[in-house]
């Protein structure tokens, strides 16, 4: 390699190192105006000033307010979320603790930019591929779940397991960020332990149904597979309990 090849390699190198610089410092700027003065005013002309830069600089970085906000919430979904989403249901109760303390540590970022409106679109949405994380650990964990109660529950995982419910129970029950790390934990832990009973009811109702059986005289009633007559028919035919049956003639 002659040296005008490496030359070019090295100055590359310096002017991407340069620009990440910048861009961090932008956005770093951005989290101090964003806790001080909140999203109101002229937010590109206050971080300009925060970061020493120039509007201009901004604005080669950032083509529009629009571009600059996408980034600097990408920016903290980064800052404050997983590197990786967990790929069990066991792993995701180990992980509550130590993602909650991250909330408390950036509380005052995390809390200013849940006070945005656009916030909810990064949040709520996800990080890319978070909803492709919640349904690859449901169906690592829970791999015979329906595709019904696949969607259900990973709703309610997505409301569980972010910012959103760390900040309510702070706020609406007084809870520090220990004690939401357990709560969630606890959420969490029993709707697993509901899907895990899920695939043991139904293991048990294969076990019911016997081979031989004509398939024209079963049918499923109620997640049971029955006999004949209907099982609402067949439990009324037994007598209550303190009557006689009528004896046969």
């Amino acid at each position: 390699m002659d040296s005008s090849s490496r030359t070019k390699r090295y100055t590359s190198h310096l002017r991407q190192t340069q620009v990440e610089l910048t861009q961090r410092t932008i956005m770093e700027a951005m989290a101090a105006v964003l806790i001080e003065h909140g999203p109101s005013g002229d937010a590109v002309k206050e971080v300009a000033n925060r970061a020493n830069v120039s509007e201009r600089t901004i604005y080669r970085h950032f083509p529009s307010k629009e571009a600059l906000w996408d980034a600097f919430l990408l920016w903290v979904s980064a800052k404050v979320g997983l590197d990786e989403y967990p790929k069990t249901a066991e792993e995701m109760l180990e992980t509550v603790p130590s993602m909650f303390a991250l909330f408390d540590e950036n509380e005052e970022l995390l809390r200013a930019c849940l006070d945005i409106r656009a916030w909810s679109d990064v949040w709520l949405s996800g990080r890319s591929g978070w909803k492709e994380g919640i349904a690859a650990m449901l169906d690592n964990s829970f791999p015979n779940l329906t595709d019904d109660n696949k969607d259900k529950a990973g709703a309610v995982v997505h409301v569980l397991f972010n910012g959103l419910t760390w900040k309510t129970m702070k706020d609406q029950w007084g809870f520090n960020g220990a004690q939401a790390a357990v709560a969630a934990q606890w959420a969490l832990g029993n709707l697993f332990d509901t899907l895990r009973s899920f695939a043991t009811q139904k293991a048990a109702d294969r076990k019911i149904v016997k081979k031989g059986d004509p398939p024209g005289e079963r049918r499923m009633i109620e997640g049971r597979e029955v006999r004949g007559r209907h099982y609402s028919q067949q439990k009324s035919s037994q007598p209550e309990e303190g009557t006689a049956s009528e004896p046969k003639s």
